[in-house]
């Protein structure tokens, strides 16, 4: 019975239409899954073997680095195997998991904490920001606390988080991000601000947005008939998630860049320009090239 339950589980993945997908374009493809492990190494590289820093002190954002890889990987699956609407929304997933990591990687470091003068603005970034600041004022340890481990935020804004007078807008994220330089050029938080409204359309299932709406309107298969690729949504969706991963990966060389005083760490970035140059990771280059000088 259960070879039986795992061989109709594969035949369900849709393993014939991955194949599919990597005939009509495979370059591309490569490009968009070696982004993926690109965004997934960097980290790691920019923290030496010995004698450096604790990679707890960005633990925030790199608890939600992990999640990124997995996501992505997943995200990149289902569109591969024609499943694009799933593919699309996780990607929103990825996308949200780097402007929220960075986030909160933010508001665990005093020196940022301080600066946050967007959270001001927005009534929600207030609230958060005034509970994080009576909880200090109140636990006088824990401002070192989250300096030493910042994922120990989570642990802080448990109480709170889910309620939605604590939680500034998509909006206002991405202006914080741009004001503490982890999205240093306005271009960047257009260009993440109209990724993510596109994401947005396949979340909430706008009909044209669905996969069975994608047949209706594109002809492109048979109604109810098993999956078939469209090159067209596929390509879109490659363009797209590399944009997510390269912007994300932005991200993180931005958080992690205090630690290129150290040489080990300038020649581990280095050595990685040749590698996001063929993976079209621009912004992630530019940014590279700009914290080595």
């Amino acid at each position: 019975m259960l070879e039986k339950a795992f061989a109709h589980n594969l035949g369900e993945m849709g393993l014939h239409t991955l194949w599919e997908s990597l005939k009509a374009d495979y370059e591309s493809i490569r490009k968009g899954h070696d982004s993926i492990h690109e965004f997934i190494l960097l980290a790691p590289l920019m923290f030496p073997r010995e004698g450096g820093p604790s990679w707890h002190r960005h633990s925030a954002f790199l608890l939600y680095h992990w999640e990124i890889g997995d996501t992505a990987h997943r995200s990149l699956l289902e569109a591969l195997c024609g499943y694009y609407n799933p593919g699309f929304t996780l990607l929103r997933t990825a996308l949200e998991l780097g402007l929220k990591g960075a986030l909160y990687e933010g508001l665990a470091h005093c020196r940022l904490r301080s600066t946050s003068q967007v959270l001001e603005k927005d009534e929600a970034g207030r609230n958060l920001k005034a509970f994080l600041e009576d909880l200090m004022s109140s636990q006088s340890p824990i401002s070192d606390e989250l300096e030493e481990t910042s994922a120990a935020i989570y642990d802080k804004i448990e109480p709170v988080v889910h309620q939605r007078r604590y939680q500034p807008s998509f909006k206002t994220i991405l202006a914080q991000l741009s004001e503490w330089g982890l999205l240093d050029r306005t271009e960047d938080v257009d260009n993440v601000r109209d990724a993510y409204m596109r994401l947005s359309k396949d979340v909430h299932v706008l009909p044209d947005y669905t996969d069975i709406g994608r047949v209706l309107t594109k002809g492109s298969a048979e109604l109810f008939e098993p999956r078939a690729v469209n090159q067209t949504v596929l390509h879109e969706y490659l363009v797209t998630e590399s944009f997510v991963m390269d912007m994300c990966a932005t991200i993180e060389l931005n958080i992690l860049k205090e630690n290129l005083k150290f040489h080990e760490v300038k020649s581990n970035l280095s050595s990685r320009f040749q590698y996001l140059k063929d993976l079209g990771m621009a912004n992630t280059l530019r940014v590279a090239k700009r914290l080595l000088g």
